[in-house]
């Protein structure tokens, strides 16, 4: 009987001992151990979207021109296309006069043409003149172009000084044009000279511009040319551009206006 408990007791101690080396065999430590890794399921995540924001609609801002398109034609009409008064004298009425350009400028190396020429040519967006064809030709051989001269403006005897700084003309001391300066039709081609200063009153530089204006086709004064508003004003540049914006002989039905931003 005592033989069959030892035996009993003995084998459950080996079981025992089994049991505990079978338990520590499944380690997976730092010592190399053959266990499997472990499976992970990787996180799940939602992209994060910025809102999708849709642009309010942009509502063009209509701009209104300084001076009205049918004042523009207006006033066109008045020192250009009607041909009423002083140079045109009745002369291709109804249709636009100008150059064809470019126009020959001789300068006589007077300062302020140049600038002047530049601001025009600037707000028109294209060449007007051509400053090296006649610039050194002799006057008596040019028979196409504007000549400045200075200390030439013509002064009528007894008149103010200061209302004469500057003038257009077929010569220098002049106040007349030359007989014949256009051509069916409508086309300016002659010599005239921009006569700038008197012994009393020195031309301003938009004064300059205001006597080029009348030289390119503008004759009489208008509110923005010599009238209210000085030498040259709002009105002074829409009407210009929209002389040389249509060609020599247009019609005034058929004046397309050209705006220019002042």
């Amino acid at each position: 009987m005592k033989k069959t408990v030892l035996r009993r007791a003995a084998a459950l101690v080996f079981l025992a001992g089994t049991a505990f080396v079978l338990t520590a065999c499944g380690g997976g430590g730092s010592d190399g151990g053959s266990s499997s890794p472990v499976a992970t399921t990787p996180e799940v995540t939602t992209p994060v979207t910025d809102p999708v924001t849709t642009p309010e609609p942009v509502t063009p801002v209509a701009t209104t021109p300084a001076v009205p398109d049918a004042e523009v034609l207006a006033l066109a009409d008045a020192t250009n296309i009607a041909s009423s008064g002083f140079p045109w004298s009745a002369r291709f009425a109804g249709v636009v006069k100008r150059w064809n350009l470019p126009i020959p400028v001789k300068t006589n190396g007077e300062p302020r043409a140049v600038p002047a020429m530049d601001a025009i040519e600037a707000k028109l967006g294209f060449v007007v003149f051509d400053r090296t064809s006649i610039a050194t030709a002799d006057e008596a051989a040019i028979t196409r172009g504007i000549v400045f001269r200075q200390g030439t403006s013509y002064l009528p005897t007894g008149a103010n000084p200061q209302s004469y700084c500057a003038n257009v003309a077929r010569a220098p001391f002049d106040g007349g044009y030359p007989s014949t300066f256009m051509f069916a039709p409508g086309e300016i081609s002659a010599r005239l000279y921009v006569n700038l200063d008197n012994p009393q009153c020195t031309a301003s530089p938009e004064i300059v511009i205001h006597e080029i204006g009348h030289a390119l086709g503008l004759g009489a004064h208008f509110k923005g040319f010599g009238d209210d508003d000085g030498p040259i004003g709002p009105a002074f540049w829409p009407v210009l551009a929209t002389l040389y914006a249509n060609p020599i002989g247009t019609p005034k039905a058929s004046v397309v206006i050209k705006q220019v931003s002042n």
